[in-house]
Protein backbone atom coordinates (compact mmCIF):
# COMPACT_ATOMS: atom_id res chain seq x y z
CA UNK A 1 0.00 0.00 0.00
CA UNK A 2 2.90 2.60 1.29
CA UNK A 3 4.56 1.36 -1.79
CA UNK A 4 1.73 2.13 -4.03
CA UNK A 5 1.16 5.75 -2.75
CA UNK A 6 4.55 6.46 -3.09
CA UNK A 7 5.09 5.23 -6.94
CA UNK A 8 2.02 7.59 -7.21
CA UNK A 9 3.55 10.90 -5.96
CA UNK A 10 7.00 10.04 -7.95
CA UNK A 11 4.75 9.48 -11.32
CA UNK A 12 2.93 12.96 -10.44
CA UNK A 13 6.30 14.44 -10.05
CA UNK A 14 7.54 12.89 -13.34
CA UNK A 15 4.82 14.16 -14.96
CA UNK A 16 4.37 17.77 -13.28
CA UNK A 17 8.38 18.14 -14.23
CA UNK A 18 7.88 16.71 -17.78
CA UNK A 19 4.90 19.29 -18.27
CA UNK A 20 6.70 22.01 -16.98
CA UNK A 21 9.79 21.39 -19.15
CA UNK A 22 7.96 21.31 -22.73
CA UNK A 23 6.09 24.77 -21.16
CA UNK A 24 9.10 26.89 -20.52
CA UNK A 25 10.75 25.87 -24.03
CA UNK A 26 13.53 28.86 -24.89
CA UNK A 27 14.38 29.59 -28.07
CA UNK A 28 16.01 27.38 -30.29
CA UNK A 29 17.36 29.59 -32.87
CA UNK A 30 17.52 26.22 -35.47
CA UNK A 31 16.41 25.87 -38.61
CA UNK A 32 13.77 23.33 -40.05
CA UNK A 33 14.14 22.79 -43.96
CA UNK A 34 10.66 22.64 -46.09
CA UNK A 35 11.83 18.50 -46.29
CA UNK A 36 10.85 17.92 -42.59
CA UNK A 37 7.37 19.67 -43.11
CA UNK A 38 6.94 17.38 -46.06
CA UNK A 39 7.92 14.89 -44.37
CA UNK A 40 5.25 15.89 -41.30
CA UNK A 41 2.38 15.65 -43.76
CA UNK A 42 3.41 12.53 -44.73
CA UNK A 43 3.46 10.54 -41.61
CA UNK A 44 -0.26 12.24 -40.73
CA UNK A 45 -1.43 11.17 -43.97
CA UNK A 46 0.11 7.43 -43.84
CA UNK A 47 -1.53 7.40 -40.26
CA UNK A 48 -5.36 8.35 -41.08
CA UNK A 49 -5.43 6.55 -44.37
CA UNK A 50 -4.25 3.21 -42.45
CA UNK A 51 -6.36 3.84 -39.47
CA UNK A 52 -9.21 4.12 -42.24
CA UNK A 53 -8.04 1.22 -43.97
CA UNK A 54 -8.13 -0.74 -40.64
CA UNK A 55 -11.59 0.16 -40.10
CA UNK A 56 -12.66 -0.06 -43.30
CA UNK A 57 -11.36 -3.99 -42.64
CA UNK A 58 -12.65 -5.15 -39.24
CA UNK A 59 -16.38 -2.60 -39.80
CA UNK A 60 -18.15 -6.51 -40.03
CA UNK A 61 -16.99 -7.52 -37.31
CA UNK A 62 -16.74 -4.66 -35.22
CA UNK A 63 -20.97 -4.83 -36.54
CA UNK A 64 -21.19 -7.55 -34.86
CA UNK A 65 -20.12 -7.25 -31.99
CA UNK A 66 -21.73 -4.15 -31.28
CA UNK A 67 -24.51 -5.87 -32.50
CA UNK A 68 -24.84 -8.76 -30.15
CA UNK A 69 -23.92 -6.05 -27.31
CA UNK A 70 -26.99 -4.53 -28.18
CA UNK A 71 -29.33 -7.46 -28.61
CA UNK A 72 -28.23 -9.09 -25.32
CA UNK A 73 -28.98 -5.72 -23.38
CA UNK A 74 -32.19 -5.26 -24.92
CA UNK A 75 -33.08 -9.01 -24.41
CA UNK A 76 -32.42 -8.33 -20.15
CA UNK A 77 -34.99 -5.04 -20.25
CA UNK A 78 -37.53 -7.25 -22.22
CA UNK A 79 -37.42 -9.93 -18.81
Amino acid sequence: MLQNILLNRILDMVIILLILNLVAVKNAYAYIDPGSGSYLLQIVAAGLLSSIFIIKKFWGNIKKVVSSFLKKTSGKENR
